[in-house]
């Protein structure tokens, strides 16, 4: 073989510098090109709050700051407290000495109390706790807390209005790494979650309550000379009872029954006695006594008032008209529609209703088709006596209902406080925290790793709305019987039943639509709501010197391949 064909034999090292250089170059490129697109390209991500809970209770239905209820009691009879009372009793004492144990203290004590010559140093007493007990005996004590008697109160609301308003707040969120002195928007929005609204229109009462509280506790202690004492406690009663016996509202005085069983589990009791003040019922009859003699009668819930019949003689009465009046109670709920809270509610103060059939009957258009029979009607006012039966086949009755109607809407906005953890810049300016509406929250400039610490609040605009309204409206009753007893407005006896009551359906012939006569309107802003600390959330912007510090080492560590590469 001549050199010339070694020379051509000869491996020809391979040129892989300039291939690796341009991968170094080109995952750096990538890297620093990722770096600069990191903020700009970004997905969002959602921060939501969950439901955030604001309430408000007992606040005045017409503004300002007039308190929505009063109320104040007074307690007669007897209460105590914690009095105790002993039985036996336990002598002696238990007592503890200190002595000292060790005896070369006892020389050193003797040493220096006499020649007081080469004593030494005082060693250590080894001192000893020496427990002497001498009780002996037993003892018993009875603890007791009471209060039995009466409780005389009232209540008065001028129109009050509970409040839950739930909002949830949203706000989009950063996915990926920001550089500082990048700007976003979170944009943020909120929703009204859920809410409700009661309210309670103007009322007083005053009550009397049976109050009858009991605790008691015993205890009993034994000693015995050397062996100790030992001691137990054991509860003999603890019960509250508070039981009520009389209310007085303007519509009635009501002896109440919470100390009888009730008739009717699981429904509201009837009173015991019920005399209607306000809430009274006039009544129109055509009246006939058994001598033939024809008559008129008025009466109501106190008795009659006006009787053209001979007065106590038993009558047969066909009725011609009604008027019912009484104070209206409105209790108004509702919930979310839309992005507010509405209720509604209303309540008849005068029906207006003539006897449809009783007035035919008494023109001669159709025979009698209902009765009533008087059977004692005595004395006047307060101790008027009457006894008397009704017998209806058909009874209808329609008239016009006259009442009250109020319309309730709650407008909430919701507002934050928002503490960053580092400062951040709005429009211009450096701040450490933003307060607003959380709808419009504005674009910021993060300068590093910020954590926002939301507080929630709420404004609310309550319309409230009072109408009277205007309707009317008819019954029909098939063969309705009814047998009543009273005394003055006390009814003792009675009530009416009918077959549309033993078949389960009412007796409402028609209604017509209401046409409501706006007498009062006011919009105001409803206050009390308590604020909600939310959930805290974090935008994550790194400091440069890491990202230099990932490019330093990536460049480090494409360089030792290439080295390692041309080594070999």
């Amino acid at each position: 073989m001549n050199d010339s064909e070694k020379i051509m034999q000869k491996p020809v090292p391979q040129q892989r510098t300039a291939p690796k250089r341009a991968i170094s170059t080109m995952v750096l490129s990538i890297a620093l090109g990722l770096y600069g697109a990191g903020a700009h390209a970004a997905p969002m991500l959602g921060y939501g709050s969950g439901d955030l809970d604001f309430q408000t209770t007992n606040k005045s239905i017409w503004g300002g700051n007039l308190p929505a209820a009063l109320s104040d009691s007074k307690f007669y009879g007897a209460q105590w407290s914690s009095k105790t009372a002993g039985l036996g009793g336990i002598t002696g004492s238990r007592t503890s000495t200190t002595v000292n144990t060790n005896p070369l203290w006892f020389a050193w004590k003797a040493c220096k109390g006499t020649v007081n010559v080469l004593c030494g140093a005082e060693p250590s007493k080894g001192r000893k706790t020496v427990t002497t007990d001498t009780r002996t005996g037993a003892k018993i004590d009875l603890t007791t807390s009471g209060k039995f008697g009466f409780e005389v109160g009232y209540v008065i609301d001028a129109g009050s209005i509970d409040a839950d308003v739930q909002f949830q707040a949203l706000a989009d969120l950063p996915s990926k790494i920001l550089k500082a002195g990048d700007t976003i928007s979170l944009n943020t929005s909120s929703f009204l979650s859920g809410g409700l609204i009661n309210t309670q229109s103007p009322t007083a009462k005053a009550y009397v309550k049976a109050i009858a509280e009991l605790s008691a506790e015993i205890t009993a202690k034994g000693c015995l000379i050397v062996l100790g004492c030992t001691e137990g406690k054991a509860t003999l009663a603890n019960f509250k009872q508070s039981l009520a016996l009389l209310e007085v509202n303007p519509n009635a005085i009501e002896i109440l029954p919470e100390a009888l069983p009730p008739k009717n589990p699981g429904k509201d009791r009837e009173p015991l006695l019920k005399a209607n003040l306000f809430n009274q019922k006039l009544t129109l009859q055509a009246s006939v006594d058994v001598t033939g003699t024809p008559g008129f009668k008025l009466a109501t819930n106190f008795g009659t008032l006006v009787d053209t019949t001979p007065t106590g003689a038993p009558s047969v009465e066909i009725n011609l008209a009604t008027m019912e009046f009484q104070v209206p109670e409105i209790q108004a709920t509702g919930g979310v529609v839309g992005q507010s809270i509405k209720a509604d509610g209303r309540d008849d103060f005068l029906k207006l209703k003539a006897d449809i059939d009783g007035i035919a009957a008494l023109a001669g258009v159709l025979p009698p088709l209902g009765i009533g029979v008087s059977l004692v009607d005595i004395g006047s006012g307060a101790t008027n006596f009457k006894i008397e039966g009704r017998l209806d086949n058909l009874d209808v009755n329609m008239g016009p209902d006259l009442g009250f109607a109020q319309d309730f809407e709650l407008k909430p906005t919701l507002w934050s406080t928002i503490a960053f953890s580092s400062p951040v810049m709005i429009a211009g300016a450096m701040v450490n925290s933003w307060t607003g509406i959380w709808n419009q929250l504005p674009a910021l400039t993060l300068f590093t790793t910020t954590t926002f610490s939301p507080t929630y609040w709420i404004d609310v605009l309550l319309d409230h709305k009072l109408a009277l309204d205007l309707g009317l409206s008819g019954t029909l009753d098939l063969f309705k019987v009814g047998l009543k007893a009273s005394l003055g407005s006390v009814k003792l006896l009675g009530g009416d039943i009918s077959l549309n009551q033993i078949l389960g359906f009412g007796n409402k012939l028609f209604q017509t639509p209401r046409v409501e006569l706006p007498i009062w309107m006011k919009e105001f802003a409803l206050t009390g709501f308590n604020r909600v600390t939310g959930a805290a959330f974090t935008v994550t912007v790194p400091a440069p010197s890491t990202w230099l510090l990932m490019l330093v080492g990536l460049g480090l560590i494409l360089s030792r391949s290439g080295r390692l590469q041309r080594s070999q």
